[in-house]
């Protein structure tokens, strides 16, 4: 599948169901070794942490309410779901782009 596509299916669905979004990765779950690792080390309300870190000392805080960081960090634990659902499903080396940055 043509990565134009993919983006297509991300950007014109994540409009019509919260997590929409992550279909471009059910269809053609590759993701780099890198993003993965980083990805787990936002695991266990890390993400929303870090988010809500990042946009307090802004002018117009707060830019984002408490329900909204707690649904990244569901929506990431879903995502991780997926990626363990396609290596268990393939295998790692079928999921994983080896990146040099992990």
């Amino acid at each position: 599948m043509s990565q134009i596509f993919c983006w297509h299916l991300y950007t014109s669905c994540h409009l019509y169901h919260p997590t929409c979004n992550l279909l471009s990765s059910v269809i053609c779950c590759r993701i780099r070794a890198s993003t993965l690792e980083r990805l787990y080390e936002l695991t266990d309300g890390a993400l929303g942490r870090v988010m809500r870190h990042m946009t307090v000392d802004e002018p117009i805080a707060p830019l984002l309410a408490e329900p909204h960081f707690k649904a990244m960090d569901r929506r990431l634990a879903i995502v991780l779901h997926t990626v363990d659902d396609f290596v268990r499903d393939s295998s790692i080396e079928a999921v994983l782009v080896s990146d040099g940055f992990s």
